[in-house]
């Protein structure tokens, strides 16, 4: 909820509170839901956005986007890298059996690589996400390479089967965003 600053989980039965969040600091290049622009020639709104933090103490961002007003997708922002994904049905080895390095062929898309196994924390949410983002909530993840240039993501959802992304790296410039979706705070410098 943008005015008390809860996360708010709708099912079924109704609304529930899943407990406070902090603001969600931005940045020149942030994406904020409500921004629109354009991807490959494929439109894009942006619809929630998550923070979330590395073991290591680096924070990373993720949007979850919506591809021309149907297809749901993430657009992810970490360590200055840009990456567009879409979710893909195929089967995948168990998390233990993915260390770095494992080369891993997913499907029609390909042979891939693991480059990193690892866990993020969430920190923050805003807007509507299509699952719940409590706060300090640990997400398990593969990120994975392949020699064509695609990457792929696998999140490992505690109690739930993997889910496979596909996707490549961009630039936050081809993402032409045309409409920014709400006021952004001003950044003053003394």
């Amino acid at each position: 909820c943008a005015h008390c600053k809860h996360v708010v989980v709708r099912t079924d039965r109704g609304l529930q509170s899943a407990g406070r969040v902090a603001d969600v600091v931005f940045s020149d290049s942030s994406l904020a839901p409500g921004d629109h622009g354009a991807f490959q020639g494929r439109s894009f709104e942006v619809h929630g956005r998550l923070v979330l933090q590395h073991p290591a103490g680096g924070t990373w961002e993720e949007y979850y986007t919506v591809f021309d007003g149907r297809y749901p997708g993430w657009i992810a922002e970490a360590q200055g890298r840009w990456y567009v994904m879409q979710e893909v049905m195929a089967s995948v080895p168990p998390l233990a059996q993915l260390p770095p390095g494992t080369a891993v062929p997913i499907g029609a898309y390909g042979q891939f690589v693991v480059r990193e196994r690892n866990q993020g924390t969430f920190l923050s949410a805003e807007g509507e996400l299509p699952f719940a983002a409590q706060p300090g909530t640990l997400r398990l993840f593969v990120d994975l390479d392949a020699a064509t240039g695609a990457c792929a993501s696998i999140d490992f959802a505690e109690g739930g089967s993997p889910r496979v992304y596909i996707g490549v790296e961009t630039t936050f410039d081809q993402l032409a965003v045309v409409a920014r979706g709400g006021p952004r705070p001003e950044q003053r410098v003394g």
